[in-house]
């Protein structure tokens, strides 16, 4: 499934915080004020080491364990 947002400058609020969304918003004749509210997770992860072409030897231990740690 792909979801298409159009983004343009009146068009779209982010905001970032630790909880969900506030209750939803109701207009003047007790409905709801429409649109979506939700949470949209995102997240880092390490993928397999890419090394610089010039890069000699193998990927350093450091980096496989960080990797492995975030799998």
């Amino acid at each position: 499934m792909v979801l298409a947002l159009p983004i343009t400058a009146d068009n779209w609020i982010m905001k970032v915080r630790a909880m969900g969304p506030d209750e939803m918003v109701v207009d003047a004749d007790g409905g709801g004020a429409g649109g979506w509210g939700g949470i949209v997770p995102v997240r880092t992860v390490l993928d397999e080491a890419r090394p610089a072409p010039w890069a000699q030897g193998a990927v350093p231990e450091s980096v496989r364990l960080a990797q492995e740690r975030r799998r």
